[in-house]
């Protein structure tokens, strides 16, 4: 990925060109996509704040390509032959928001909002439910939306050193999606999170974001905190527990042939909840018993399909300034909704699991800082499902000032696809650049 910007207060732009470089990753390629933000700022010097994000560019989707049992021909694998299509996309989100307080006590903070997305191309559902690319014209979608979040904030010093700070907080959010040019069964391609919500963190809406489709909808929450005192004033977090649930109100209508309940009927619609409301329950906790010791877990449960959708658990302990490890284990079990899907095919699949994230890891790994410029991180994981390694692999950092540069290698061991065909164990290499500054998640300003 190469990308340039300029940044200013209160807003920046620039100009990126990425993707896959080689047939055997799938992937979107921004050839190039450009984008200019405008960051909350005072509306003529009163109490209302605008933003903005508008992004411009040509997208360009393939999937990954590997030799089948044969080796006669291609080997189409996850996420499956659909996903090869490409479109000029223009995407435009613009919020204004009052922040405001109610006696003291409440912070409230209405918003309204509009988000407008023009792809130049769109595909088509065709018998069983799938949807190809195609010549399916272009398409304009439209989302207005209105929500307020209140917070309240109360606290109280339960021993010496030690204060409790408790945060009740609602959210709600009503937002509609309304579609032109958009034919009988048409769809409008998707290439990441402005199109529409894939992966299961990415389908509720609460605290202030929006969704790429109508939802109504409000999130409850608690949080509980205790904070450490020190002598000269200072606090650190010892103990935080947040307590939540979306609780999304409107429900959807599936196609009819898509037994398995991959694709909605009409892509305004939530992939989630089936049969009216729906609640997901979820919980982020985080222990800090010492400022060099850390224990957080996270989990949200998938009420309509009674299973725990998403987990994860980390320990990270740093023995001195220069040196610490971690263990984590982290698993998900649910589906991926995506522009379409992979048949099921049970004479060769076991699962199915083309349209799944089913997955269960354990990791564990250090990272060791020989100076200033120069540091690395070597790790393990285990697949839990399959009883076997995983993959084996390290980084290594070069820092200078300004920038940082990441070389990384990884071994993966050997595996048999969900099609039953088998891949050899693999070496991974790797290297990107980021912004010392911003950490090695400033290396891409789309996302990826």
């Amino acid at each position: 990925m190469v990308f340039w910007e300029h940044a200013e207060n209160p807003f920046a732009f620039g100009v990126g060109v990425s993707g896959p470089l080689n047939d055997f990753r799938s992937g979107v390629a921004r050839l190039p996509e450009a984008y200019f933000d405008f960051h909350p700022s005072p509306v003529f010097g009163t109490r209302a704040t605008y933003e903005s994000q508008t992004r411009l560019g040509y997208l360009d989707r393939d999937y990954a390509k590997y030799g089948d049992r044969d080796t006669a021909l291609p080997f189409r694998y996850n996420p499956g032959p659909w996903a090869n299509y490409n479109a000029f996309r223009f995407d435009t989100y613009h919020r204004i928001a009052l922040p405001f307080k109610i006696g003291d006590v409440v912070s409230a903070v209405p918003r309204v909002g509009y988000r407008g997305t023009f792809w130049s191309e769109s595909g088509e559902t065709v018998a069983g439910g799938v949807s190809r690319a195609g010549e399916a014209g272009e398409i304009w979608r439209s989302i207005v939306e209105g929500g307020v979040t209140f917070a309240a904030r109360g606290t109280a010093d339960v021993s010496e050193g030690l204060r409790h700070v408790v945060e009740p907080y609602f959210d709600a959010l009503a937002q509609e999606a309304s579609y032109s040019g958009l034919r009988r069964g048409s769809r409008p391609y998707v290439f990441d999170g402005v199109d529409g919500s894939s992966d299961w963190l990415d389908q509720f809406a609460g605290r202030s974001r929006n969704l790429p489709y109508s939802w109504y909808g409000v999130t409850p929450g608690l949080r509980n905190a205790f904070r450490k005192i020190d002598g000269r004033g200072g606090s650190r977090a010892v103990f935080d527990f947040d307590v939540y649930s979306a609780v999304q109100l409107n429900d959807t209508s599936f196609i009819g042939r898509d037994r398995y309940h991959r694709l909605v009927k009409h892509p305004r619609d939530p992939n989630y909840g089936h049969d009216g409301a729906v609640a997901v329950p979820g919980v982020r906790t985080r222990w800090t018993p010492a400022k060099d010791v850390m224990l957080g877990a996270r989990a949200e449960y998938d009420t309509e399909n009674d299973k725990l959708a998403y987990a994860s658990l980390i320990w990270k302990h740093r023995l001195d300034r220069d040196f610490d490890y971690y263990v984590t284990g982290f698993g998900r079990n649910h589906r991926w909704w995506d522009y379409s899907h992979t048949a099921y095919d049970p004479e060769t699949m076991k699962n199915d699991d083309f349209n799944r994230a089913h997955f269960q890891y354990v990791e564990a790994g250090c990272e060791h800082d020989f100076c200033d410029a120069l540091a690395w991180s070597p790790y393990l994981r285990w697949d839990c499902r399959e009883a076997e390694l995983d993959e084996v692999g390290a980084w290594f950092d070069l820092r200078t000032d300004c920038l940082g540069f990441r070389f990384s290698v990884s071994y993966e061991n050997e595996y048999t696809r969900i099609d039953g065909s088998e891949r050899d164990d693999d070496w991974r290499f790797g290297f990107f650049v980021y912004l010392r500054a911003l950490g090695p998640a400033s290396g891409s300003p789309f996302g990826d």
